[in-house]
């Protein structure tokens, strides 16, 4: 189960929560139930965190494709192998219409 408050896991019967210190009992009756505000307050929490671990990873990623870069700032290794795969797909038409004359 976890906590209305926070959200963090807790052990079944416990009474407070160990992270925030929220009261894990039902609340007596004829009192309010839980103010949907905290209930708000946790969504955008965990979507707050959801943003920085996804702004964490774009940011690794765009360093990453900037080193890549930065060693090879006009993208020659790229070029040199699409053009050698290019050649090689030529090379394989023509030895297949070689081997089709025959």
């Amino acid at each position: 189960m976890n906590c209305d408050g926070c959200g963090a896991e807790h052990a079944e019967g416990a009474a407070t929560c160990a992270s925030c210190g929220r009261s894990l009992l039902p609340p007596p009756p004829g009192s309010p139930g839980p103010d949907p505000i905290d209930g708000l307050a946790r969504d955008v929490k965990a979507a707050a965190k959801e943003l920085i671990v996804a702004s964490a990873k774009l940011s690794k990623s765009l360093a990453h494709h900037a080193a890549k870069a930065a060693e090879d700032p006009k993208g020659t290794t790229k070029k040199v192998a699409k053009k050698v795969a290019t050649d090689l797909e030529k090379a394989g038409q023509e030895i297949e219409r070689a081997l089709r004359d025959l």
